[in-house]
C-alpha cells in the first residue's frame, strides 16, 4: 500500500511540475494583455439641500431628490391641516374637513407620478398609517371630495 502512495504522490508531481510552468505562463500572459475593464460608474450623490428650496422652484424640479422633498411636503402639508386647519365652529376636529393620507391625494399635491408615490408610501407607511388612524381616516374618505389641491398647499 504504501509503495502506491509513493507512486501516485511521484507520477503526481511530474505531472504537476510539467503543467505549472505552463499554467503560470498563460495566467501571467492573459492577465497582462486582458484590457482592465472600467468601474460601474457610482450614483452621484446628492448634495442638494432639499428642504430649503422655495416651493416654487421645487415644484419645476424633475429629479429624484427634488421628488422626495415634494412627497415630504405634501404628506407634512396635509397632516398639518388636518391636525390644525379641519376644525369645527368650537375649534374641535372634524373629519369632515379631514383629508386621508393616500396615493391620490400624494399624487395630486406633489405633482409626482403614482410609481415614485407609492415607493414613497411604502418606506412611510408607518407614519401614514398612525396619522390615518389618529382621526378614523379610512381608505374611501376622500371620495368626492374633489381636487386637494384647492383646500391644501405647500
Amino acid at each position: 500500500m504504501e509503495d502506491l502512495d509513493s507512486r501516485i504522490s511521484r507520477i503526481l508531481d511530474e505531472k504537476l511540475s510539467q503543467y505549472l510552468p505552463k499554467l503560470e505562463a498563460t495566467t501571467t500572459h492573459s492577465s497582462s494583455s486582458t484590457p482592465k475593464t472600467k468601474k460601474p460608474k457610482q450614483p452621484k450623490e446628492d448634495d442638494t439641500d432639499w428642504e430649503s428650496m422655495s416651493s416654487e422652484e421645487l415644484k419645476q424640479n424633475k429629479s429624484r431628490g427634488g421628488a422626495e422633498e415634494k412627497l415630504r411636503r405634501s404628506f407634512l402639508a396635509i397632516t398639518n391641516h388636518n391636525d390644525h386647519k379641519a376644525r369645527d365652529n368650537h375649534g374641535q376636529p372634524d373629519t369632515s374637513q379631514m383629508w386621508v393620507i393616500n396615493n391620490q391625494a400624494l399624487r395630486q399635491l406633489s405633482g409626482c407620478n403614482g410609481m415614485l408615490v407609492k415607493d414613497w408610501m411604502e418606506r412611510h407607511q408607518g407614519a401614514i398609517d398612525d396619522h390615518n388612524n389618529k382621526y378614523g381616516l379610512g381608505t374611501y374618505h376622500n371620495k368626492g371630495r374633489g381636487d386637494i389641491t384647492e383646500v391644501i398647499g405647500w
